[in-house]
C-alpha cells in the first residue's frame, strides 16, 4: 500500500539540506566577546585574566566543533586538535614558566584551529544555494578565525625574534619598541588583514614582513571571495526557476 504522507514539494531545497538555520550566530558573538574582553581582561591580570581567557577560548571550540560539526573529516580534526589545545592551556595556566616549545605549540595548535574552522565554514557557506542570515554571519566568523590564525603566525615569529614586530609610539599600554603581548598582536593582524594600515604597529624583520603582506593579500582574497558567493547566492534566488 502506498504511502499516504504529505510530501511538500514546495520546501526549499536549501531548507532540507540544512535544516539548522542559525550555525553561526553563538559561534560569532563569542568571537566578538573574546576579541571586546581581551583588553579587559589584561587589566585585570593574573589569574583573573588567564582564567577568563581560558574559559571564553574553550567555549569558542566548543561552539566551532558545533557548527562544523557536519563535516566528519573537518570535524575529527578540529576535535583533536581543539582538545589539546585546551588542555595545554589548561596546564599553561596552572605553570606558566613553562619552556618556549610549549608556547610554540599552543600557537601551532591555534593556527590549525582557526584554520579548519575557517575552512570548514567556507566551504559549508558556498555549497548553501540560498542566500541567508546564517550565510553572512558565517562569513564573518570565517574573516574573524582567518584574522586569529594570522595572529597566531605573527606570535610565532615574535617568539623567535621579539623585534621582528614593533611599535612606532609609546602609549599607556604599549612602550615604543616592543610588542610582545597577545591582544596587540591580533590588533596588527586585523589591520593587516582588512588593509587598514594605521602605520602605528609595523613588521620590522623580513620575515614578519613578507608575512604581513600576504596576510594582507589573503584578506582581499577572502573578501572578494565572499562577496561573490554572497552576491551569487542573492543573484540566483532573485532568478525564477523553470518548472
Amino acid at each position: 500500500m502506498a504511502s499516504s504522507l504529505p510530501m511538500m514539494p514546495d520546501e526549499p531545497a536549501d531548507r532540507r539540506q540544512h535544516p539548522r538555520r542559525f550555525d553561526y550566530g553563538l559561534l560569532l558573538l563569542l568571537l566578538l566577546a573574546y576579541l571586546i574582553s581581551l583588553p579587559i581582561f589584561s587589566k585585570l591580570g593574573g589569574w583573573a585574566e588567564a582564567s577568563g581567557v581560558s574559559v571564553l577560548y574553550t567555549a569558542i571550540v566548543t561552539a566551532l566543533l558545533k557548527a562544523v560539526w557536519a563535516n566528519r573529516k573537518l570535524f575529527s580534526s578540529l576535535l583533536i586538535a581543539g582538545s589539546l589545545s585546551i588542555v595545554l592551556r589548561g596546564i599553561m595556566m596552572f605553570h606558566p614558566a613553562l619552556p618556549l616549545a610549549w608556547e610554540v605549540t599552543d600557537m601551532l595548535l591555534g593556527i590549525v584551529i582557526c584554520g579548519i574552522g575557517a575552512v570548514a565554514i567556507v566551504v559549508d557557506i558556498s555549497r548553501r544555494s540560498r542566500l541567508s542570515p546564517d550565510i553572512l554571519v558565517g562569513a564573518g566568523c570565517a574573516y574573524l578565525l582567518i584574522a586569529l590564525a594570522w595572529s597566531c603566525i605573527f606570535m610565532l615569529c615574535l617568539a623567535f625574534d621579539p623585534q621582528s614586530i614593533v611599535s612606532n609610539y609609546s602609549s599607556t599600554e604599549l612602550a615604543a619598541g616592543t610588542v610582545h603581548d597577545y591582544k596587540t598582536v591580533i590588533y596588527f593582524s586585523l589591520a593587516t588583514l582588512t588593509t587598514l594600515g594605521y602605520g602605528d604597529i609595523v613588521p620590522a624583520s623580513g620575515l614578519a614582513r613578507i608575512l604581513a603582506v600576504l596576510e594582507a593579500a589573503n584578506g582581499v582574497l577572502l573578501l572578494t571571495l565572499l562577496m561573490g558567493r554572497l552576491v551569487s547566492s542573492y543573484v540566483g534566488a532573485k532568478v525564477p526557476v523553470d518548472r
